[in-house]
């Protein structure tokens, strides 16, 4: 290593720490100092661009995105950020390119599977790929409460209830503060008969939910 590329190292980590602290915009401008002096920082490259997704500038995010992603980068991180964008804009065929290419990159990323899970069912209504992609994630990351709780989705649609209350429960249990796992899981219990319970599940979900993003009634 050279001590352009050691000093463009040394901005890398101040600059993390910058975020980890909440100076976004130090961070940035660090960020920029590094691929000054190390143009191939695919690190620093993916990372500027986190900050810059955050800020809402899009179009230049999914070009340092897809520059980290790119030969000779092939940074998983920022192909998985570009499935994410991607997805959030709703260019499915795009993000799903992306997921898995993030996953020929590293067959192991997990987060990856759970989303292109997520957006193949969204697609293309293909709960088979998407259970598969599920059950991949959880060998990997047995407490990935999205996963747990998609997975009890499609067990649910399967009339497999006594595995999807397993997998709802444990979604709950692993994050008691996830609105979302215990929306579904009190859906679930509304469906099976419990409406008392499954009331006060709805209500401790609702209350969970600072973003506002659950739909409001009952099942």
């Amino acid at each position: 290593m050279n001590s352009r590329e050691e000093l463009a190292e040394n901005l890398f980590r101040v600059a993390v720490e910058l975020t980890r602290i909440g100076s976004s915009d130090v961070a940035a401008e660090t960020y920029q100092l590094a691929l000054r002096l190390d143009p191939r920082d695919f690190q620093s490259l993916t990372n500027l661009a986190v900050i810059i997704d955050k800020s809402g500038r899009l179009l230049d995010a999914e070009n340092l995105y897809v520059k980290a992603a790119s030969h000779p980068f092939f940074d998983p991180f920022a192909m998985f950020n570009l499935g994410y964008l991607y997805g959030r804009t709703k260019k499915l065929d795009l993000a799903e390119l992306w997921y898995r290419r993030c996953l020929v990159a590293d067959p192991n990323y997990h987060p990856a599977m759970v989303n292109l899970s997520g957006l193949v069912q969204e697609a293309r209504g293909d709960l088979l790929e998407s259970k598969d992609l599920l059950e991949r994630a959880l060998s990997i990351d047995p407490k990935d409460t999205i996963a747990l709780y998609e997975l009890a989705n499609i067990y649910r649609q399967h009339g497999q209830l006594y595995e999807a209350e397993m997998l709802y429960f444990k979604a709950v249990d692993n994050d008691p503060g996830d609105p979302t796992a215990m929306y579904n899981y009190a859906s679930f219990i509304h469906q099976i008969g419990e409406h008392d319970r499954a009331s006060a599940l709805f209500d401790e979900a609702h209350r969970l939910d600072k973003q506002g993003v659950l739909k409001r009634g009952g099942n």
